[in-house]
């Protein structure tokens, strides 16, 4: 007996009864969400809305029910066609004309356990809460953004400078890092072995508006040449043999976005030179064994304590190169000529060694007018080595002696040791006497320590150590 053959009707029918008793508990749930919920069976007729589906349409869910999906808006109707059609989720994003709201709709089909198809459920959500709080999202990067370079320039401002010093020609090196840092111009430090050209160059990238980004050092000296160019380009896989199997960056593109110091770049092979003034040129970087070039965004330093100049009479250094890097040239003053800061420089060298010792050693005077009388042919980072020293193996109080012994000088070399001969010491008084006179007279003519130092051509506080020194008395600290 054939089994008789149902009209459409009846099949809606029949479909909106089995939705009703298995799924009605999806507009029940849909009504207690913000969410819009669309219902639809197989054939593609709607078997229900919840109501905020009926608010945004202006309808009551009777004018939708039994009706095909042709009826609602065209995105909604393309949706639930895929989902049909290949029984998997669909989205669009569109404008709801009648709310003015821009709505993601995902359209998703519904199994029993048996795996079989039963309806399609459309989710219409309105789109303005999510961004509106994207929005607001922004503003706050954008405000977070602002407040963290604010906190950078105050700590920029209020950190002590790394670059200890308040002799004349430390004021005048300090004021050219600050005018040249805030400019993207190439910069040629130079100076001898341990003057501080590292450090240098960190202050120019900390004062610069690329402080927080990458500051990154390479040492041209301590390289390979067989390797530098693969550090400083990186290289493509496989590009030869032993190099990794992924792509690996090279310290260009560590930089991107900072400042790279290229130090001691007078040890760089020539035929690296010219790759790296194409670099400076361009404004790109090719890996080696790689095709396409890379963009890169990188504030160049470099340093040197060889005599550039006489590389490129001597054809050992590129000249083309070197006017490239020395669009500002910035010589770090080596430490016998600026004496008036080795009090200032023992102090926070003393401090930070003692931190690291967990100790608490001071130098009586006679050490410390040691300490300034020595010419320092290794510079500040000598004088680094010796007070670090003087701290691990001294006692409280560190004698003249115990220097002498570092620096393996006698005591004659220094005048103020109290055990020089009497001509010496004649000598000696003489000297302080027409010192303290004239420290005196200063100070009762300028009123102020930093102005009578001024005066006299000192800095302030090689004034206040001669103030102690001398002992003069009854003047006031300005």
């Amino acid at each position: 007996m054939m089994a008789e053959k149902k009209s459409y009707p009846s099949i809606i029918q029949e479909n909106l009864e089995l939705y009703k008793r298995g799924q009605m508990q999806v507009l029940e749930m849909g009504d207690n969400v913000a969410d819009g919920v669309i219902v639809a069976d197989e054939n593609g007729y709607i078997l229900g809305a919840n109501a905020l589906v009926c608010a945004w349409m202006k309808v009551p869910e009777e004018v939708l029910l039994h009706q095909p999906i042709t009826i609602l808006q065209g995105q909604i109707t393309d949706a639930i066609r895929i989902t049909l059609a290949e029984r998997k989720t669909a989205t669009a994003v569109f404008w709801q004309d009648i709310t003015q709201k821009q709505i993601l709709l995902t359209s998703s089909p519904f199994f029993d356990r048996k795996g079989r198809f039963l309806c399609v459920v459309a989710v219409l959500r309105d789109l303005s809460d999510i961004l509106e709080l994207s929005s607001q999202l922004r503003i706050l990067d954008n405000e977070r953004n602002q407040t963290q370079t604010e906190l950078a320039a105050l700590k920029n401002k209020y950190i002590s400078n790394a670059l200890v010093g308040d002799s004349r020609v430390m004021l005048q090196l300090k004021s050219a890092i600050a005018q040249v840092a805030k400019t993207t111009a190439t910069v040629l430090i130079q100076g001898e072995t341990g003057t501080g050209k590292e450090i240098a160059a960190r202050e120019l990238h900390k004062q610069s508006e690329r402080a927080g980004r990458p500051f990154v050092t390479v040492n041209c000296a301590a390289i390979p040449e067989s390797l530098l160019e693969s550090e400083l380009f990186g290289y493509a896989r496989g590009a030869f043999t032993g190099a990794s199997a992924k792509d690996k960056r090279g310290l260009f593109e560590e930089a991107n976005g900072g400042t790279l110091l290229l130090d001691e770049i007078g040890d760089m092979p020539v035929q690296l030179q010219t790759k790296l003034l194409r670099v400076l040129q361009e404004r790109e970087i090719l890996r080696v064994g790689a095709t396409k070039p890379i963009k890169i965004d990188v504030r160049f330093l470099a340093a040197t304590h060889q005599d550039i100049e006489a590389m490129v009479s001597e054809k050992r250094f590129r000249q083309d190169l070197y006017y490239r890097l020395n669009a500002v040239n910035i010589v770090m003053p080596p430490l016998r000529e600026r004496k008036d800061d080795i009090g200032l420089l023992t102090d926070s060298i003393l401090t930070k060694m003692n931190r690291k010792y967990d100790k608490n050693c001071t130098l009586d005077i006679r050490a410390l007018f040691a300490l300034e009388h020595h010419d320092w042919p290794g510079n500040v980072r000598e004088l680094e080595n010796v007070i670090e020293r003087l701290v691990l193996f001294g006692k409280d109080t560190i004698p003249a002696e115990q220097v002498y012994s570092i620096i393996n000088v006698t005591k004659k070399h220094f005048p103020y040791d109290n055990r020089i001969s009497m001509t010496e010491s004649s000598l000696k008084a003489q000297v302080e006497e027409l010192e303290r006179t004239k420290i005196v007279e200063a100070l009762s003519i300028y009123k102020t320590t930093r102005k009578a130092a001024a005066a006299l051509g000192m800095s302030q506080s090689g004034m206040m150590r001669k103030i102690k020194a001398l002992d003069i008395q009854n003047w006031k600290q300005g």
